[in-house]
């Protein structure tokens, strides 16, 4: 699939968030994460946390940089996880209402959830279920937001 256009994207996402926030119950205060969460590995044997630039992610004109990284994480001795850093403060809080918002989102009724999917965008932006097929049938057990390009 081609890259989703950003202005959709951001225009679906910002849709959405406003939708979820007045269909649902008022936001919880945010939790704080303990300092041993945020620890380093304790010794030279354990997988280390990768990382990548949020510009590198977007403007890298160095593939293989990039799927190196990509390879470091999800490869045999990765976590199965690639942080991004940096990311740019409009981004980090849109992210933060989103995923406060995922059960709220899930749970709302099916006719509401249909005005935010975007087939437009190939599913590649907003919601999407029962678009993906897990051992041969339609997976509708799960729900997505992509918030992706």
């Amino acid at each position: 699939l081609e890259r989703c256009p950003a202005a959709a994207r951001d225009a679906a996402t910002d849709a959405a968030l406003e939708a979820i926030a007045a269909a649902a119950a008022p936001e919880e205060p945010e939790e704080q994460v303990p300092e041993a969460v945020k620890s380093e590995p304790s010794s030279a044997a354990e997988a280390v946390l990768q990382t990548i630039d949020y510009d590198s992610l977007l403007n890298s004109t160095d593939e293989k940089a990039v799927e190196a990284a990509v390879a470091s994480a999800f490869g045999p001795n990765g976590l199965g996880v690639l942080a991004v850093t940096n990311i740019p403060p409009s981004l980090t809080e849109k992210r933060r209402r989103l995923l406060r918002l995922g059960q709220k989102l899930g749970t709302l009724p099916d006719d509401v959830l249909k005005r935010y999917e975007r087939p437009e965008l190939c599913y590649c932006a907003g919601w999407s279920r029962g678009r993906e097929k897990f051992r041969g049938q339609l997976d509708v057990a799960k729900g997505s937001w992509y918030a992706n390009g």
